[in-house]
């Protein structure tokens, strides 16, 4: 999991600088857990090409992943993904859907995480969940936060620490569960 940060031009690093900037800006206060969780959000989603919205409404799609314990939680983690990514990054874009779908998109998304939190008993989705709207707002600086600067070996201490926390706690889910 190292090697997520060690390269100066990993995108990852990039995203942590952004994640990083956007925490202080704001005067968030969540844990480097939920940062690094948010980073590797940001990879999984602007990394590659895997995200596209179902063309189930996301109210059944949370509901069906309710009903289902055993590969229930990983779809429940990516619905909240999905939602967090969706009311941060194309928080326009989901506003124009009309009123109150960015209120209603995070409250799908934070019940999908505090449902992970109670099957896996991971008190990360609990910080999501109840962090919903201000964590997601990370995403919507994205758009104009551009970080400079090398990281503090304290930061990359406690990045690494998150990453293996995440790790340890088998946080990261399988890819192609939308």
């Amino acid at each position: 999991m190292e090697d997520i940060i060690s390269l100066e031009n990993n995108l990852a690093g990039y995203f942590f600088r952004v994640v990083n900037e956007s925490v202080l800006r704001r005067s968030l206060d969540i844990s480097h857990e939920a940062r690094a969780y948010i980073v590797l959000v940001a990879d999984r989603f602007f990394g590659s090409d895997m995200f596209h919205t179902s063309e189930i409404p996301l109210t059944f799609r949370l509901a069906e992943a309710e009903g289902r314990r055993e590969d229930g939680a990983a779809k429940l983690q990516y619905i909240g993904d999905e939602c967090m990514f969706l009311t941060g990054y194309f928080r326009p874009f989901v506003a124009r859907s009309g009123s109150g779908q960015v209120e209603y998109v995070s409250a799908i998304g934070a019940a999908a995480y505090n449902n992970v939190g109670v099957i896996r008993d991971q008190k990360i989705f609990f910080e999501l969940a109840q962090k919903f709207p201000e964590i997601s707002g990370i995403f919507q600086d994205f758009h104009t936060i551009r970080p400079e600067g090398d990281f503090t070996e304290e930061e990359i201490r406690k990045l690494a620490e998150a990453f293996e926390s995440l790790k340890k706690e088998k946080i990261i889910y399988p890819a192609g569960l939308n």
